[in-house]
C-alpha cells in the first residue's frame, strides 16, 4: 500500500507484502456493495495515516527537544515556551486530521439534508400565503402572463406540490441516513439505540460525541498498525522508539480532544444556556408585570409566560445532561492521565530496554482499556413541545 512505502520513507523498517492477484472472483451486489464501502474506508484511512504520520513525528522531535531547551529567554531564541507552543499546535493539526470517519460523512450529510426541510418548509408557508390573493391564470392579464415575477394560482399550487414532495423524500432520506449513522457510531464504539439517534443528532454535544470517537478509534487503528509494523521488523531499537514515542504522542492528542470538549461544556455550553434561562425568566417577569397593570392581552400574555416555563425546564434538562457528559468525560481523561504517565515513563524506558515485546504489549493492553466509550443517557421528553424546545436551544447554542 501507498502509506506503508511511506513509512519506509519515514524511517519505519516495513516487510514486504504480497501484491494482490489479479482478477477478483466475481460477487453478488450487496457483498460488492460492502466490498466498495471497505475500499473508500481502506483508502480514507490510508490517506489519512499518510499524512498525519509527518506531524505525529515532528511533534516528537520537538518533545525530545523540549528538556535541552532553557525555560525562557528574552531573544529570539527558541526556549521551552514557545516550543511548547508549536507542540501544542501539532497536536492540534493532528487531532484535525484524525477527525475522519464515515460518520462523520454520515452526519454531515443528514445535517444538509435536515437544512433543506428546513429550508422547504419556509418555501411551502410563503407559497401558501401567495395562494390567498393569487388569481387563476385565466383571471391574468397578457401582460401579466408575460410577466415571470406574477404566478398563477395553477403555477403556485404546482409549485406547491413539488415542495412538499421533495421536503417527504428528503425526510425519507434523512430516516435511511440516521439508520446508517447509527450503524456507524456502532463501528466506532458508541453503542446508542435507534431511538436516541435523532436525539443525539439534536444535542449541541453530538457532534463533539462523534468526533472524540472517530478520533479514538483512529489512534487505535494507528497503534495497532504501527506495532505490527515494529513486530515484523523484529522489534528493533529504534523501530520500538519510534512506535512508543509516537504511540505517547497519540495519547496527548486524546487527551487535547477530550479536554477541549470539556472545556466547550463549562465555558461556552453551560454558561450560554444560564444566559437564556435569564432572558426567559426576564420575559415572565414582564409578562407578569404588564397582567398586573392591565397593559396587555392577558391570554397572550399567558400564553407567553407557559412558553416560558417550558424553556426554563428544557434549559435544567439540558444543564444536567451536559454536567453528566462533563462528569463522564472528566473521568475518562483521569483515567487517561495514568495511561499518560506511564507511557511517558516508559518511552524513557524503552530506549534502555531489551524487553521491548512486553512493552509493546502492555501498551496495546493499556489502550484497549479505555476503548468503551459511553453516551450519557439522553433525556426522555414527555412531549413534541418539550423535543422541538431542546432543538431549537442546540441551534442556538451552535449559531456563530
Amino acid at each position: 500500500m501507498r502509506f506503508l512505502r511511506r513509512l519506509a520513507v519515514l524511517g519505519f523498517a516495513v516487510p514486504a507484502c504480497a501484491e494482490p492477484a489479479e482478477g477478483p472472483a466475481e460477487v453478488a451486489p450487496a457483498e460488492q456493495a460492502d466490498l466498495e464501502q471497505e475500499r473508500r474506508e481502506a483508502k480514507r484511512f490510508g490517506e489519512m495515516f499518510e499524512d498525519v504520520l509527518p506531524v505525529l513525528n515532528e511533534t516528537l522531535a520537538k518533545k525530545e527537544e523540549q528538556p535541552g531547551l532553557p525555560e525562557r529567554t528574552y531573544t529570539w531564541q527558541e526556549d521551552q515556551r514557545s516550543n511548547q507552543r508549536e507542540i501544542n499546535a501539532l497536536l492540534q493539526k493532528a487531532l484535525e486530521m484524525l477527525d475522519t470517519s464515515m460518520a462523520r460523512d454520515v452526519r454531515e450529510s443528514i445535517r444538509v439534508r435536515k437544512q433543506q426541510i428546513r429550508e422547504g418548509r419556509e418555501k411551502a408557508r410563503a407559497l401558501r400565503e401567495a395562494l390567498v390573493s393569487a388569481r387563476p391564470r385565466a383571471a391574468l392579464s397578457a401582460l401579466e402572463k408575460a410577466n415571470p415575477l406574477v404566478k398563477s394560482r395553477e403555477q403556485l399550487e404546482q409549485e406547491l406540490a413539488e415542495t412538499d414532495a421533495l421536503a417527504r423524500q428528503t425526510e425519507q432520506e434523512v430516516a435511511e441516513l440516521q439508520e446508517q449513522f447509527a450503524a456507524e457510531l456502532r463501528e466506532l464504539g458508541i453503542q446508542i439505540s435507534a431511538q436516541d439517534i435523532e436525539l443525539l443528532l439534536d444535542t449541541v454535544t453530538g457532534d463533539d460525541q462523534v468526533s472524540l470517537a472517530t478520533v479514538f478509534h483512529n489512534i487505535k487503528r494507528i497503534a495497532g498498525e504501527l506495532e505490527r509494523i515494529t513486530r515484523e521488523s523484529g522489534e528493533s531499537p529504534e523501530a520500538a522508539r519510534r512506535y512508543y514515542g509516537t504511540y505517547l504522542v497519540l495519547l496527548e492528542v486524546l487527551d487535547l480532544a477530550q479536554r477541549s470538549m470539556i472545556r466547550s461544556i463549562q465555558e461556552e455550553y453551560v454558561p450560554e444556556l444560564k444566559e437564556l434561562g435569564r432572558q426567559a425568566e426576564a420575559n415572565i417577569r414582564a409578562a407578569e408585570r404588564l397582567i398586573r397593570k392591565g397593559e396587555g392581552e392577558e391570554a397572550t400574555l399567558r400564553q407567553n409566560i407557559a412558553s416560558n416555563r417550558m424553556t426554563e425546564r428544557v434549559i435544567l434538562l439540558y444543564q444536567d445532561h451536559l454536567r453528566e457528559h462533563e462528569t463522564a468525560m472528566a473521568r475518562a481523561n483521569e483515567d487517561l492521565q495514568q495511561l499518560l504517565r506511564t507511557a511517558e515513563n516508559t518511552y524513557q524506558t524503552v530506549k534502555l530496554s531489551a524487553q521491548l515485546s512486553e512493552l509493546i504489549r502492555s501498551a496495546s493492553r493499556d489502550l484497549q482499556a479505555i476503548t468503551s466509550l459511553r453516551v450519557p443517557p439522553l433525556r426522555a421528553f414527555t412531549n413534541e413541545a418539550m423535543r422541538e424546545e431542546w432543538r431549537r436551544l442546540s441551534e442556538t447554542l451552535v449559531r456563530p
